[in-house]
């Protein structure tokens, strides 16, 4: 379904078509699996785009897709690890540089430390907006004291922080991480039907 591969189609503007971000999708996959650059990678969307009756998009609209397709990508990654190793390192801490660039999103969370189980992860797990550059990070109990640990009010999905409701950007609100690592099998089966695009046979 086009839900499945929601994680990526959400940064791909102008494509709607099942077999348009499959094929998407396969670019970033082979580009990742063999180290291409992000020019490279870029390149080959733009192929695609057009062919396929997208939206022509400038370069820096491509750059910016290229990073938020491997950013999660990367997150997927590290979501499996962080599920199957939870019971060994149940805490996950939101980190990332602190240089004056972080987003209205990010600045507020950085440093909080949460239980795998807390379900602001059902929204916040990284990417939360374009260009993200923190990333939740697991942490084994003895490295925790447990009264910095945030646990969400009942009720509450988001993290308050200050008196305030923090949410991802608009568009960002779901884990991109967890939805991708669990349509990535069905995505990938699918996939299997469809012709190769020329720019990776």
């Amino acid at each position: 379904s086009f839900d499945a591969a929601r994680p990526r189609a959400m940064t791909v503007t102008g494509l709607h078509k099942l077999d348009s971000l499959i094929a998407v999708t396969r670019v970033i996959d082979h580009g990742i699996a063999n180290g291409k650059t992000t020019s490279d990678i870029a390149d080959e969307i733009s192929e695609i785009v057009e062919k396929h009756g997208g939206t022509i998009l400038p370069g820096s609209r491509i750059e910016l897709i290229v990073h938020n397709a491997l950013f999660t990508a990367n997150a997927a990654g590290e979501w499996k690890a962080a599920m199957e190793f939870a019971q060994d390192r149940p805490f996950f801490q939101y980190r990332g540089p602190k240089d004056g660039k972080n987003s209205a999103i990010c600045k507020p969370i950085l440093g909080l430390i949460v239980h795998y189980t807390d379900p602001i992860l059902k929204h916040f797990w990284h990417p939360n907006h374009h260009w993200e550059r923190q990333q939740w990070v697991t942490l084994a109990i003895s490295e925790v004291d447990e009264r910095e640990v945030y646990r969400s009010p009942e009720g509450y999905e988001y993290p308050v922080i200050n008196g305030q409701v923090v949410r991802p950007a608009d568009g960002w609100d779901f884990n991109a991480a967890d939805a991708m690592a669990a349509d990535d099998h069905g995505v990938r089966q699918r996939a299997r039907g469809h012709r190769q695009p020329e720019a990776i046979q």
